[in-house]
């Protein structure tokens, strides 16, 4: 089904072309009451079908389409039959073809080939590599497709990747947009984008806010940095040791997740770890001057003549770490950014008593 502006010449048997080669024709034409969008039925013979993907753009092809330039005279048509009976048309328009479609699909029909084309725009990555990825390998955002890799090609020592994108998407591409490849992990905290082992790599994005237009840009090897340019208090804690701990490490209050770990390094003279946390915007509030933290990671043991007794935050911070936090009853003013703690090693038992009240002045927090 194509849903179209207008018919045109359009009508009951007008034909379908694919490369100039007629392959089918329109069924009917009629008016969809409901969606108030005018439609037609068009059949496409089963040896053509498998050329229409998710992707193909039908364009009405009927009479001529003339463009008067400076110094030249543009005539397009696509056959002589389209002047008098009127025509569509249909294209893919990035060489890699995804699986066809099945029946009673529905598509828009574009005016002209040129305002179908329109709807994808090209943007351009320079790369140290091509991190496994080819032609047809798609770029996301939130797992929802805008678009997909058109050519690969060198420039130089570099890989030039170029990328056709969905101009529906054109607001989260400008100047500060950052792109990264996303592939197939394992490890200890479970798989991640497990799609990637079947697809390969893909390029996902981190929306700019910059008024500024580009379109080339850096692809990196690896993703940003963990709560990279987002609201929230970011502070620093001190330990001995990094022991369970890493990236995305959770921060708990209550056994709730307030935040996270983003990143861990030697101080300045090398005798112990500083460990930047991120905090939820939510749950900024919760963190004082005197706030207490401690390891939550692993199991903690206490044997005493009336048996054992099994310390943990959460069963997942057993497998993959965990920080706990909790705020006397006595707290003092709010954390600030940079605002530096110490990671307690050993959980004082005493603070499972503390209450505090803490109000958060944050609207749509639950």
């Amino acid at each position: 089904t194509l849903i179209a502006p207008k018919a045109g010449s359009l009508k009951k048997g007008s034909p379908v072309f694919y490369k100039q080669i007629e392959v089918g024709e329109v069924l009917s034409t009629y008016w969809d009451s409901p969606s108030q969008k005018l439609k037609l039925r068009i059949f496409i013979r089963e040896a053509y079908a498998k050329e229409v993907h998710p992707n193909t753009l039908f364009y009405n092809a009927s009479g001529i389409n003339a463009k008067i330039g400076l110094n030249s005279l543009s005539i397009a048509m696509e056959s002589l039959e389209t002047i008098i009976a009127g025509g569509i048309s249909f294209f893919t328009p990035s060489s890699y073809k995804q699986k066809p479609v099945k029946n009673n699909s529905s598509f828009t029909l574009y005016n002209t080939k040129e305002e179908a084309s329109n709807t994808y725009f090209t943007i351009k990555f320079l790369a140290k590599d091509s991190f496994g990825l080819k032609v047809g390998s798609t770029l996301t955002y939130k797992k929802v497709v805008l678009g997909q890799v058109e050519k690969i090609d060198l420039q130089d020592e570099d890989v030039l990747l170029e990328v056709q994108v969905d101009t529906r998407y054109k607001k989260l591409i400008n100047k500060e947009t950052i792109f990264w490849l996303e592939g197939f992990e394992i490890g200890f905290g479970g798989v991640k984008n497990p799609s990637a082992a079947i697809s390969g790599p893909s390029i996902t994005l981190k929306p700019g806010y910059s008024t500024q237009k580009t379109q080339r840009f850096i692809l990196n090897p690896k993703s940003p940095p963990p709560h990279f340019k987002e609201e929230g208090l970011r502070i620093n804690l001190s330990a001995d040791r990094l022991g369970g701990l890493k990236e995305n490490t959770p921060l708990y209050f209550r056994q709730i997740q307030i935040g996270s770990v983003i990143s861990y390094t030697l101080n300045a003279n090398s005798t112990a770890l500083n460990i930047e946390v991120f905090i939820n915007p939510c749950y900024a509030h919760l963190i004082r001057k005197n706030s207490y933290f401690y390891n939550a990671s692993g199991i903690g043991m206490d044997i005493s003549i009336f048996g054992a007794k099994l310390k943990t935050e959460t069963l997942e911070s057993i497998i993959t770490g965990g920080i706990g936090v909790l705020t006397p009853d006595d707290y003092l003013q709010k954390a600030q950014d940079e605002d530096h703690f110490k990671l307690n090693e050993d959980f004082d038992e005493d603070a499972l008593d503390w209450k505090p009240k803490l109000i958060s002045d944050k609207e749509n927090c639950s």
